[in-house]
């Protein structure tokens, strides 16, 4: 009988499945915009000219290592990093 009385709904279980979803749905759109972050710096270190292939194959162990900071750390520091490609010595 206690176990009854103890398994039926209480008011507060509406509150707790109104903020679960609330907490799902905020979850689900960071999660999204993670990932749109993760795979907008691989394109953007893939697609970048200044670096060396040495320098994107870095960049792109950083992003895989460190998902969200490397991804971060490619379009505050990465972007302007100095492993640029240098024109070819002829003489």
């Amino acid at each position: 009988m206690l176990l009854t009385v103890l398994a039926q709904d209480r008011p507060e279980d509406g509150l707790d499945r109104i903020l679960g979803f609330i907490f799902g749905v905020t979850g689900g759109i960071l999660g999204i915009l993670y990932l749109l972050l993760f795979v907008f710096a691989l394109i953007s270190i893939l697609r970048s000219q200044r670096l060396t292939g040495g320098g994107k194959f870095l960049w792109i162990v950083v992003a895989l290592a460190y998902p969200f900071l490397g991804s971060l750390g490619w379009f505050i520091f990465g972007k302007s990093a100095q492993l640029v490609k240098q024109g070819s010595y002829t003489g």
